[in-house]
């Protein structure tokens, strides 16, 4: 604004030195070209500071823009490690139950000595022949889950689940298939699998997890109340996980 107040004035400037040279009588025409001149620089000078500050607010706005780019970029950023450091505690957890499994299943239990009148012991074999085909059923569902086909999956863990029900990867076989539904946006199925496995596996390894899975999928179905709570009961329930210090976070975006 100030420019333009500038140029305004010294335009009225002019047009007083003008009318006072005509009133006097003794205009010449070297006087109006001295008039012109000083008139075509203030124009010039004007037009100038018109482009500096056109720039200046051009830039002002860029980096405005930048910055909130910046912001969102950073809070994508953070998101999206936070979630691969939670895959990777998930995929080292199942590592580590996968290798205690393989160990277990490489003990061979010698069968009690039969007394008279006693049931024949089942065979060494076939109890290690089943424990084998199992590990198998769910290493091979859980190989599609990390290849992202989740309904294959979620099919290989039912599949796992009716022919092993006893095996000591049941747990996860839960919890994974509510990861497939989460990943395919089927939210509610999600909901159901993870609420199945806190329910009936409450020292399940991936109890934190779940319950955070669980509550972002309540978020998702905008069941904002219910999700909060989800949140609130993990920090209390698992404070010093990783899932708790996301809860946090979250439960900022619900106030």
């Amino acid at each position: 604004m100030q420019h333009y107040k500038s140029y305004a004035a010294a335009m009225l400037v002019m047009a007083v030195l003008l009318v006072g040279f005509m009133s006097s009588g003794c205009v010449t025409k070297r006087d109006i070209e001295g008039v012109n001149e000083r008139l075509d620089s203030i124009e010039r000078q004007n037009a100038e500071t018109q482009r500096l500050v056109a720039r200046l607010d051009s830039v002002i706005s860029n980096g405005a823009d930048a910055d909130r780019k910046l912001r969102a970029d950073l809070s994508s950023s953070v998101d999206d490690l936070q979630e691969q450091v939670a895959k990777l505690l998930q995929n080292y957890a199942d590592l580590v139950d996968r290798l205690d499994a393989l160990r277990r299943s490489q003990v061979v239990k010698l069968p009690p000595t039969s007394s008279p009148g006693a049931e024949p012991a089942p065979e060494v074999g076939t109890s290690t022949a089943l424990n084998v085909a199992c590990d198998r059923s769910y290493d091979s569902a859980f190989i599609l889950v990390r290849k992202g086909q989740y309904d294959k999956a979620i099919t290989g863990f039912k599949n796992f689940l009716d022919s092993c029900p006893n095996h000591q990867a049941v747990a996860n076989a839960y919890y994974w298939m509510g990861e497939c539904y989460y990943s395919m946006e089927k939210y509610q199925d999600a909901v159901a699998q993870f609420d199945y496995l806190l329910k009936n596996y409450k020292n399940t390894v991936n109890g934190s997890r779940a319950l955070y899975k669980m509550a972002r999928a309540k978020q998702e179905l905008k069941q904002k109340t219910e999700a909060k709570q989800l949140f609130e009961r993990l920090i209390k329930d698992y404070p010093s996980t990783l899932e708790a210090e996301q809860a946090k976070d979250r439960l900022k975006e619900l106030k």
